[in-house]
């Protein structure tokens, strides 16, 4: 039977590869039926990467979780238990009540099903809870048992706590509009689940189950930043309204593109093209002719290189295996092959000189016929030839490898958000501050 992951009340995170606590039937019930719809959420935005936690709900290809875990993210993927990755896009927020819905590209698999969504006006105080999720990013989904408290507001000290401000004197700032005032003032009436469930950074999003396996709230936030036992879930009615809201509050646009670094160069090549592609031939001439010019700098780009690419490949390889769409086989296949190219290219042209020169070594060493033999065959023409030929060999591969790599950066698979709008065009502002923030 395998080992459950478990974060119980008031006991320390067992990482992977720890001995974990045990879980009595209903808790390894509950995790076996919901841990495959149990997905991590991978932000990349510009202050870093961010994860959260969400979960299949409705019809395939929609994954809900709260809207912090992806407020200005760039780019969204959603990880699949499998360890296969979607790439994802905002299909709606609830700003006002920290959810948002993600739509995931490409077909998600069968065993991808949706949670059937409960009634959590029925969680009555000392209630058994469950919830599931992803503390601290870690890979294996972790359950955490625990029971309800009570309902709670928002309030006065939770805004207080994470926003760093009362809300009398956010609410008091000369540069609210009516509107922000009344999206701050509805923040701060939400109503939140109260319990004794031991959840991390990283459980954000993550569903809260009853003992039926229904979904009854969504992990937002912690009531003491001290005690994460003590916890704070948005009850799924707030989710039912966000899922059957007939038009979307919000829209997100989105573009295909590169590398980050790509769209850069390429900014640069349109805006100043002829600075920028005299840069670039600088910039390789005189790298070239360093490596031409240097034996020291040509044995640390081939170590470079063949290190390079030594290092790259597992990575580039396992996304490869893990990738779901064309884009994303088309970019890591190529970046696997570069990888590749550049680690047998630096290992040929390392190889080749010293067996050279070791072959010479020990036909010198003596003076005897089958030293002199031996030394006029490592002197031979098809000797001398075949191994420099190995090491010019070498030094092609590794180059051709270090351009498919970079090529590989320009193939345009990151789905990135270029814009995120309000639907009502008379309402300009962007999502509630507080929670874009994060």
């Amino acid at each position: 039977m395998p080992e459950i992951h478990a974060l119980k009340t008031d006991q320390p995170l067992a990482l992977p590869g720890e001995p974990q606590p045990s879980v009595d039937d209903v808790t390894r019930r509950l995790y076996e039926a919901a841990q495959p719809s149990i997905v991590k959420v991978e932000t990349t935005k510009d202050g870093g990467v961010g994860v959260g936690t969400g979960f299949a709900v409705t019809r395939p290809g929609l994954i809900a979780t709260d809207y912090h875990c992806v407020a200005g993210a760039k780019e969204i993927k959603v990880r699949l238990p499998n360890g296969d990755f979607h790439r994802a896009r905002i299909k709606d927020i609830d700003d006002i009540n920290d959810l948002a819905i993600l739509e995931l590209e490409g077909t998600p698999p069968p065993s991808l099903k949706p949670l059937p969504l409960g009634d959590s006006s029925k969680i009555a105080p000392d209630t058994r809870i469950t919830a599931l999720g992803h503390p601290e990013g870690l890979s294996p989904v972790y359950v955490s048992p625990g029971y309800h408290v009570t309902d709670v507001r928002f309030g006065n000290k939770l805004f207080g706590n994470l926003f760093g401000v009362t809300p009398e004197n956010y609410l008091a700032k000369d540069t609210l509009t009516p509107k922000d005032r009344e999206d701050a003032k509805a923040v701060i009436e939400r109503q939140l689940m109260y319990t004794r469930v031991h959840i991390r950074p990283g459980n954000s999003g993550g569903p809260l189950l009853n003992n039926e396996g229904k979904v009854v709230g969504i992990c937002d936030i912690t009531a003491d930043p001290e005690k994460f036992s003590h916890s704070l879930f948005t009850p799924v009615s707030d989710l039912n309204k966000l899922l059957n809201r007939e038009k979307p509050k919000f829209q997100a646009s989105y573009a295909y593109t590169g590398e980050a670094w790509t769209d850069s160069y390429r900014g640069a090549l349109t805006n100043s093209p002829v600075f920028t592609a005299t840069g670039t031939g600088l910039l390789a001439g005189g790298a070239y002719l360093g490596l031409a010019r240097s034996s020291y700098a040509r044995a640390a780009g081939v170590w470079g290189g063949a290190a390079y690419g030594a290092l790259s490949l597992p990575e580039d390889a396992q996304e490869l295996c893990n990738s779901t769409n064309t884009r994303d086989k088309l970019k890591y296949g190529t970046a696997s092959l570069g990888d590749l190219s550049m680690l047998t290219g630096g290992a040929m042209r390392l190889g080749a000189r010293p067996l050279e020169s070791l072959m010479m070594r020990s036909a010198a060493q003596e003076g005897s016929l089958l030293s002199s033999l031996a030394l006029r065959g490592a002197e031979s023409t098809l000797v001398k030839s075949t191994l420099s030929k190995a090491g010019r060999v070498g030094v092609a591969l590794l180059a051709v490898g270090a351009a498919v790599k970079i090529g590989s950066d320009f193939i345009p698979n990151r789905l990135v958000q270029t814009d995120l709008s309000r639907t009502d065009t008379n309402d300009i502002r962007p999502p509630f501050p507080l929670y874009g923030r994060h």
